[in-house]
């Protein structure tokens, strides 16, 4: 039966190694679970933790990202609060002028009826 490989068929180089017996007992179940070798499912598992790897630089990237996007935001939130807060004192102003600019009418019937 020939051998399956995890990547292409690229030659399989050793890797020597020793493990505990309870940690091949996980790894042989693993491996009948998915229906690969043993050797296989240490190869897929190791390469596994490559792809989390690559994963983690992505958010750490994408989270840099994001961190510049909510500086852009929250600038521009300040810009807006500051334009609000010009724009209330505008019309803040604008109802005190109609306020004296109403006096100044009655003021001026008053005096146009003689009772000034």
């Amino acid at each position: 039966m020939p051998r399956r490989t995890i990547r292409g068929d690229g030659k399989r180089e050793p890797l020597n190694m020793r493990t505990t017996a309870a940690l091949r007992r996980k790894i042989e179940r693993a491996a009948g679970q998915s229906g690969r070798s043993l050797v296989q499912e240490v190869e897929y598992r190791i390469e596994q933790t490559f792809h989390g790897d690559e994963a983690l630089c992505e958010i750490a990237l994408l989270k840099r990202d994001l961190i510049g996007m909510l500086n852009v935001l929250a600038g521009r939130i300040e810009q807006l609060r500051q334009a609000q807060a010009k724009a209330e004192g505008f019309w803040r102003d604008v109802v005190v002028a109609q306020q004296h600019m109403g006096k100044s009418m009655q003021a001026m019937r008053s005096e146009a009826n003689g009772h000034g």
